[in-house]
């Protein structure tokens, strides 16, 4: 989940390493404090198959 946040942009990665993510934990905090998180997080989750045949 970490790196589809940072993909879009919402998180910055500190770490050039592939295998994993690193963020400034104050940035962390803010992020997850914002109102509107689940709408954010739930705009860039692809859905499954059981949710994507509801729709």
């Amino acid at each position: 989940m970490a790196r589809r946040i940072t993909t879009r942009g919402l998180l910055v990665d500190l770490s050039g390493n592939p295998q994993g993510t690193l963020h400034h934990p104050g940035r962390v905090a803010e992020f997850c404090g914002r109102e509107n998180l689940a709408e954010l997080v739930a705009a860039g989750t692809p859905l499954g198959l059981a949710q994507a045949l509801w729709v």
